[in-house]
């Protein structure tokens, strides 16, 4: 019953994160260009705003109907673990929020290449299996993926979408 508590305290901070987003997305400015057209800069991130919080009401009801159905056949409540023993079972977790948090801090001032490759130096541990990380030639694989990646989708912004990406202080 405990994986089921887990899942319905994730779906409530999951759908209190979307309304967050969702206000949030209010304050993006809409470009009507030359007339009104139902599609703005807006549109978008509203969508992902509903579709993240139907997946945390999806979760939360999932959650419900879980412990529910345990409940009727005998199951228990565990004890409550205790925060060493939660944030050893979550660090990837925490970790992720953690990075995305600094991804966002510094993400104007360092610029785009810098940021990205620091937040996958970060996550791309987190997310490894820990026997993998044990294999230098994960490490190997990840620089690669890391700065392919952020390179690739770098150039995609700039030259295919023309969207300029900060440049930070050093000029990349």
């Amino acid at each position: 019953m405990k994986e089921h508590r887990n899942d319905l305290i994730a779906g409530i901070v999951l759908a209190v994160f979307s309304i967050i987003y969702l206000g949030l997305t209010t304050q993006v400015r809409a470009f009507t260009g030359v007339g009104a057209t139902p599609i703005t800069a807006r549109t978008m991130p509203q969508i992902w705003g509903v579709v993240l919080l139907l997946c945390a009401v999806i979760l939360i009801g999932r959650s419900f109907a879980r412990i529910k159905k345990e409940k009727a056949a005998g199951g228990t409540m565990e004890k409550a673990a205790t925060p060493k023993e939660w944030l050893s079972h979550n660090y990837a977790v925490v970790g992720t929020f953690a990075a995305l948090f600094v991804y966002a801090a510094i993400f104007k001032t360092v610029g785009y290449v810098i940021s990205t490759i620091l937040y996958l130096a970060v996550q791309i541990p987190l997310l490894t299996p820990k026997e993998e990380l044990k294999k230098p030639k994960t490490y190997v694989i990840a620089v690669i993926l890391i700065l392919i990646f952020t390179f690739a989708t770098d150039y995609m912004f700039v030259k295919w979408f023309s969207v300029r990406l900060p440049k930070g202080f050093w000029g990349f």
